[in-house]
């Protein structure tokens, strides 16, 4: 799994959700997509020196923040050619957002997983996800 951290100076390490907000939108294209790329690269690199099968999967953890990127599609496109990586051997781990009595995944995730991508849902039993609700996602995790 490959999940971008920031090394702040007073504060440690902190994932995107505690990032200050709003980042510079330029900015946070570029971190997501050297992120992206540098992760995918990564994950084939190591497959042999780990004894990893074929069928490996590489988890990314996707907050909101990253779902909302305008550049998000470009970015991954980009990271899976540079890289070699299959889309089916990428599992995109995302937080369903609740609208009403059912949850959806943004469009962005629909888009990505036509593409070949997998998702994976997470975050759900806390707040308003019921686990209930789980079942109208297509989602393999």
């Amino acid at each position: 799994e490959a999940e971008l951290r920031w090394r702040h100076p007073l504060a440690g390490l902190l994932p995107p959700a505690e990032w200050p907000a709003p980042l510079p939108p330029a900015l946070a294209e570029r971190l997501l997509d050297r992120w992206l790329v540098e992760a995918c690269t990564q994950f084939l690199r190591w497959g042999p020196r780990l004894d990893v099968r074929e069928a490996a999967t590489l988890w990314l953890a996707l907050p909101a923040v990253w779902l909302e990127a305008p550049g998000l599609e470009a970015a991954l496109e980009r990271a899976l050619t540079v890289s070699g990586l299959a889309p089916a051997r990428l599992r995109l781990r995302l937080s369903p957002q609740p609208q009403g009595r059912h949850v959806l995944l943004p469009p962005v995730a629909q888009r990505l997983q036509a593409r070949g991508c997998g998702l994976a849902a997470e975050g759900f039993g806390a707040g308003a996800a019921s686990l209930a609700q789980l079942h109208e996602l297509p989602v393999q995790a």
